[in-house]
């Protein structure tokens, strides 16, 4: 966090900075990178924590005991989703504009989660979980993209797209943090196993992370696409 800081100070004080601050401090910039980034930090945090749920031995009490090809096969649907679910989502986002859609993702987040914690796991359970999981990145992270890069201004696009996926990534580093936190708070007496119940608070995190994506994406400022220069564009005479 202090390099960070310093990093920071760095980049406002040199006439070519590898990203330029100004620009991502601007309102239809800023909030969907955090959306962006928080969604994609619940994806991989959800993954890492169904994928242990699903492989956990049943005479535990809970899980199913499955083989990492089963949990894969069982993660078909979100991979299908993440993958292609953008192609569907420009007629929706042009429809409903970017904050909307946004907002619809950190809702079906909150709700898909809250839903899963607050009952009884079953295996079809989690296919139905990890769909909606898919559809809700598939909103969120289409539409924060097209907020961010409809923003740009000609000569920041690369710049922008490579700040909005460093943003990401450190976020997304925390996630096994968290889930480890989460679910080792307790263990089964005399083992190393989690208790079941650290689950739920697993899945309750996730949709607080909902409920967080869907307040931030109301934050988003809609622009149209501009095509003017940037601010700190020089151009040869």
């Amino acid at each position: 966090m202090i390099l960070l800081v310093i990093w920071a100070v760095w980049e406002r004080r040199i006439d070519s900075p590898i990203i330029d601050l100004k620009v991502i401090l601007r309102r239809e910039v800023w909030p969907a990178f955090i959306v962006c980034a928080l969604t994609s930090f619940v994806g991989l945090s959800a993954v890492l924590t169904a994928s242990q749920y699903l492989q956990t031995p049943e005479k535990v009490g809970y899980g199913f005991g499955m083989t990492p090809l089963m949990v894969g096969l069982y993660f078909l649907p979100l991979g299908m989703m993440m993958a292609f679910g953008g192609m569907i989502m420009r007629p929706i986002i042009g429809r409903f504009g970017v904050r909307a859609v946004s907002a619809l993702g950190g809702l079906v987040t909150m709700l898909t989660f809250g839903w899963f914690s607050m009952t009884d796991e079953a295996s079809w359970k989690f296919l139905v979980m990890l769909f909606f999981l898919g559809t809700a990145y598939a909103l969120t992270v289409t539409a924060g993209a097209s907020a961010y890069l409809r923003a740009s201004r000609p000569g920041e696009t690369g710049m922008v797209s490579g700040a909005a996926r460093i943003v990401a990534s450190a976020l997304g580093a925390i996630g096994p943090a968290i889930v480890t936190a989460l679910l080792t708070a307790s263990f089964i007496p005399k083992t190393k196993v989690p208790e079941g119940n650290n689950y739920d608070n697993a899945w309750m995190f996730f949709a607080l992370c909902g409920a967080i994506v869907m307040v931030i994406s109301f934050l988003i400022r809609q622009s149209a696409v501009r095509n003017d220069l940037a601010p700190n564009t020089v151009q040869e005479v």
